[in-house]
């Protein structure tokens, strides 16, 4: 609820994805992740036996921001999704050496953005769920044999399961339940929606070249259409 928390959020966010477009940083998230760091993100070091990547790390970290939302508190989540997702999807490719926890979340984003509650809870869900499988194939197609703890958890039940979904998406057999969420659940993301202050029929994007304050509803980023402010998705929820 802290909006300058918010704020910070959204920019480390936007940090992250300028820096992951560069191969050094990318392949720098290779380097052991010191002791202090993976204690600080509560990732299990066996008494010093155990070691990390900073790729495990940024991993782990994007899970526990990203799927331990409720529904109540998708809004506040949902600009912080598509910056986090892409920075995994393009520095993916440079991994090295990912570890047993880092497999294992990257598996878990898969299979939380391709359950039927996220995945149709709004329009911009499947590029979402289409990040997270880029960010597995360019682990795979750059780097399997230089990651067998990914290919472990792919050769398990669990991780199987998740792709075996994707599979089934892409193929147009899988389809949304009705409703696709609670009523009460609904009631809130809509209600935090009319809040907002905007119609069915407001813009979706609202020309700017600067960020010009907040502006309730909408999300200040350069995107296709240029620098503006765009309709922040999280707040629109819909039953397929």
């Amino acid at each position: 609820d802290d909006v300058n928390a918010g704020g910070f959020n959204q920019c480390a966010s936007f940090v992250l994805l300028r820096l992951s477009s560069s191969p050094a940083f990318a392949s720098a998230l290779n380097d052991v992740l010191p002791p202090a760091s993976s204690a600080k993100l509560d990732l299990p070091t066996d008494g010093g036996a155990r070691t990390h990547t900073h790729a495990d790390g940024l991993i782990h970290a994007v899970h526990a921001i990203l799927c331990t939302r409720a529904a109540d508190t998708y809004a506040r989540v949902a600009p912080l999704v598509d910056p986090l997702l892409t920075t995994l999807r393009n520095a993916a490719p440079r991994w090295r050496g990912l570890g047993d926890v880092g497999a294992s979340k990257l598996l878990r984003l898969c299979e939380h953005f391709s359950s039927p509650p996220v995945l149709f809870l709004a329009e911009r869900n499947r590029h979402d769920l289409s990040a997270v499988v880029h960010a597995i194939d360019g682990c795979l197609s750059h780097g399997a044999g230089r990651n067998p703890r990914l290919v472990l958890e792919l050769c398990r039940g669990d991780g199987a399961s998740a792709l075996d979904r994707v599979n089934e998406i892409c193929a147009g057999r899988f389809r949304s339940p009705r409703p696709a969420l609670d009523r009460s659940s609904m009631s809130r993301l809509n209600g935090g929606f009319k809040r907002a202050g905007l119609s069915d029929d407001a813009p979706e994007f609202i020309p700017a070249a600067k960020f010009s304050g907040a502006r309730p509803g909408y999300f200040f980023r350069v995107d296709a259409r240029g620098a503006g402010y765009y309709v922040d998705r999280g707040m629109r929820a819909f039953v397929a």
